[in-house]
């Protein structure tokens, strides 16, 4: 699904991927959906999750390192790093009613390796029964 560039976002931030390349990346917030475009090695990037179908998104309000990650019902969980206003982005999903949001402690110990450790969940999460497809993100 292609975001029609005349279509009004609520929010819009940089974004970072953690282990996947994205030149460029950001990240929107539509009433229906979520959108991350950018660049990769192999071309433009246009990743849209309808706002139905993410099980849950997790917010750390940290300085570096991964702050935000998103469990899709199928497909791979995307952990990403928002440049700034995370916690604009928590406002926004905390109002979403189809979206289940868990805001983290803040004192969450970034790690020095920025985007290349990943946050302990501090819930557990179930997870998707298992499609045999791979997420092209």
């Amino acid at each position: 699904m292609r975001t029609d560039p005349e279509e009004e976002y609520i929010l819009r931030s940089a974004l970072t991927l953690q282990r996947r390349t994205l030149w460029l990346g950001t990240i929107a917030l539509y009433d229906d959906r979520l959108s991350i475009t950018g660049w990769s090695w192999t071309g433009a990037v246009d990743h849209t999750l309808p706002l139905d179908e993410i099980r849950l998104v997790e917010i750390w309000p940290v300085p570096r390192g991964v702050n935000l990650a998103i469990f899709p019902e199928q497909g791979a969980s995307l952990y990403c790093r928002i440049a700034e206003d995370i916690l604009r982005w928590g406002r926004a999903f905390r109002g979403e009613d189809r979206v289940n949001l868990t805001m983290q402690p803040d004192h969450y110990p970034a790690c020095p390796v920025g985007m290349w450790a990943r946050p302990p969940l501090v819930g557990t999460i179930p997870a998707p029964p298992s499609t045999g497809r791979r997420s092209s993100l």
